[in-house]
């Protein structure tokens, strides 16, 4: 029998083990696209799928099958799907297809497990095809050494001279020169290869109504080059992520920091907007969509909330639009040493006429400086 005949009687064999009237996970590749053809005859059977990849999940809409994400559909009674090497133990490799990361979640939340595969996929021990390892784009050099530390060979995956790219915005390391004997304990080893991005916010002059300021350091030489960042300059007094980020260097795990400013005048926490500008800058890293959910909303509903009470406090109303009269200085494509001074000049004149009486201030202080940038002022956790 030839190997796409073979394909297709294991495809059809699988059908066997749908259950009636429930949601199922689907998984990619080519002997799943032969599944979902069968599946397609009997879809009145089934509620919905869950599926690993967006070309499946395009191959069963097709096929008049709903398909639901994994939130919505909870715990699975199968997963069904292929496999680019098999034992005889059932330990396999897959991810050729590079959907690996969500075959895994979407196999993990299914009470059984179906793979279907003909023959030509059995072999005596794993490794002859390489072992895909999916990374974010940040770490894609760091994990390869620790790969080659393991007795691997990595390979960045690409396409017409490009890296490819994932469902979930990643990269694919392929890793070559592998006699995998023992899988369990080479997962396990794999597993631990990782990085840590540390997220946090700290009170600063700044105006709500202007963009958040961000600021990405890492300690990490290697990292700073490779992401266009720079070192911290901030000497003072720190919090508990400088220690942890302190010590996760030390121990040879490369950490990024992503700071944003708020507004010390509404320091009461969560800051929606704040939360906003951290997603955006940690996409930006690391080539990831990270959904958003309701924070856009979040986020206009604070900013017009502190414009209310602005609007109810004269002295927070004239210290905001200073805060916006030096940002907006600061921030404009003319700005130059000059126009700082100049803005800086004005300020200590405010100051001093609140000394003799004659100015406002800001609620609960004096009037402070134009805001500096994040990396001039350092990061407070």
């Amino acid at each position: 029998m030839s190997q796409p005949a073979l394909k297709l009687a294991a495809a059809k064999a699988a059908i066997a083990y749908v259950p009636i009237d429930t949601i199922i996970g689907v998984g990619s590749g080519s002997t799943v696209n032969l599944f979902i053809a069968e599946l397609a005859k009997i879809s009145h059977r089934i509620k919905a799928a869950v599926s690993s990849s967006d070309a499946s999940t395009a191959l069963l809409r097709q096929a008049n099958i709903e398909v639901m994400t994994l939130n919505d559909a909870g715990m699975l009674s199968v997963y069904i799907d292929g496999a680019d090497e098999i034992t005889r133990h059932l330990a396999m490799i897959k991810g050729g297809g590079a959907a690996l990361t969500r075959e895994k979640i979407v196999a993990a939340a299914s009470d059984k497990f179906i793979c279907i595969a003909d023959d030509s996929k059995l072999v005596g021990v794993l490794g002859k095809f390489p072992l895909p390892v999916e990374v974010i784009p940040m770490s894609r050099s760091y994990v390869s050494r620790e790969l080659v530390k393991l007795g691997g060979a990595p390979e960045w995956r690409m396409l017409d001279g490009k890296g490819v790219i994932t469902d979930n915005g990643n990269w694919i390391l392929d890793v070559h020169n592998l006699r995998i004997t023992d899988p369990v304990a080479v997962e396990a080893d794999y597993n631990q290869i990782t990085g840590v991005v540390f997220l946090g916010a700290m009170l600063a002059d700044v105006p709500h109504t202007r963009p958040i300021s961000v600021f990405v350091g890492s300690e990490n030489a290697e990292l700073r080059t490779e992401l266009s960042v720079e070192k911290s300059s901030y000497e003072g007094p720190v919090g508990i992520l400088s220690v942890l980020g302190e010590a996760a260097e030390k121990a040879g795990i490369p950490t990024v920091s992503i700071w944003a400013s708020v507004p010390h005048y509404v320091h009461n926490a969560p800051s929606p907007k704040a939360t906003l500008a951290i997603i955006d800058k940690l996409e930006e890293l690391i080539d990831v969509v990270i959904p958003r959910g309701e924070l856009v909303d979040e986020s206009a509903a604070w900013e017009s909330g502190i414009d209310v009470l602005a609007g109810e406090d004269d002295d927070m109303a004239t210290y905001i639009a200073q805060l916006e009269q030096a940002r907006d200085t600061v921030d404009s494509p003319e700005a130059s040493g000059e126009a700082i001074a100049q803005e800086f000049e004005k300020y200590l004149r405010r100051r001093d006429g609140k000394a003799d009486g004659r100015g406002s201030s800001r609620p609960g202080g004096p009037v402070g400086p134009p805001s500096l940038p994040p990396d001039d002022r350092g990061p407070r956790e």
